[in-house]
């Protein structure tokens, strides 16, 4: 069978199989969520953090099989780099991650953990961020069948952070953009200048122009724009869904940013 990327279709033995990819990237890292539509399984968690030395280096994954037949499913480890709109670029996680099993075959109302630990270098010098992608196997139709499948494939956030670093967070420009409707929202431009990575929604943002005043708590930035992954050395634009006022013509903002809040 040829497999092929994100969101493909995919034919093999007269069979169509339709993999459906549900990344929790970082406009969309949520949370946990159970797969839409396909109920096939569930994961959690769907962020984790750890450090590049000592016992904080593993972790688990625990997948649940809400289907009525067993579920195969597969592990793999993609690293990434994000650019300034949160676009993601794939690059090779190389031998970073062990992964046990690989592999496994879940059965109905069952769960599988599967054990993530870090092998790569113990003093990294910034941080570094991957996706484990855990997807259903497409099963091979018998030849001369035919018939569509869909495949689910979830992506697990996880970031890694050289011990005894701490991150910090910049708020360097402000700006309004406007959608096609005409409702106009503040955009806000921050930079990690620090060797750890930082996350936007673990600050308090407040907004304020010609009257209009608001105040985001870490919580509710959380729940609008995800988890918010500003990697070191670098920039995110973050268009906050929050309308403006017409009457205010000119924004400002101000962060309080504090990377211990969970």
């Amino acid at each position: 069978m040829m497999r092929l990327g994100t969101g493909a279709f995919v034919v093999a033995n007269n069979s169509i199989y339709l993999v459906v990819a549900l990344v929790l990237a970082t406009l969309l890292w949520t949370g946990g969520m159970p797969v839409p539509a396909a109920k096939a399984f569930s994961v959690s968690p769907t962020h984790i953090e750890l450090l590049s030395a000592g016992r904080a280096g593993r972790s688990q994954i625990v997948v649940r099989n809400t289907n009525a037949a067993p579920l195969p499913i597969e592990v793999s480890v993609d690293k990434f780099k994000l650019d300034e709109n949160g676009r993601r670029r794939n690059v090779n996680a190389g031998d970073d991650f062990l992964v046990f099993p690989a592999q496994a075959l879940i059965p109905a109302g069952g769960t599988q953990v599967f054990r993530l630990q870090w092998v790569g270098e113990p003093m990294l010098a910034e941080s570094q961020s991957y996706i484990v992608n855990i997807s259903q196997i497409p099963v091979r139709v018998p030849k001369g069948n035919s018939g569509l499948q869909v495949a689910v494939s979830f992506g697990a956030l996880v970031n890694v952070a050289p011990p005894r670093s701490q991150a910090h967070l910049d708020l360097v420009a402000t700006d309004i953009v406007t959608d096609q409707s005409g409702r106009r929202f503040p955009m806000v431009t921050v930079q990690n200048p620090s060797h750890k990575h930082a996350l936007f929604t673990r600050s308090t943002l407040r907004l304020a122009g010609d009257g209009w005043d608001l105040t985001v708590p870490p919580s509710e930035l959380e729940q609008r724009v995800g988890i918010g992954l500003v990697q070191p050395g670098s920039r995110r634009k973050f268009v906050l869904p929050f309308p403006i006022p017409k009457n205010a013509r000119r924004i400002r903002a101000s962060l309080a940013f504090d990377p211990r809040r969970r």
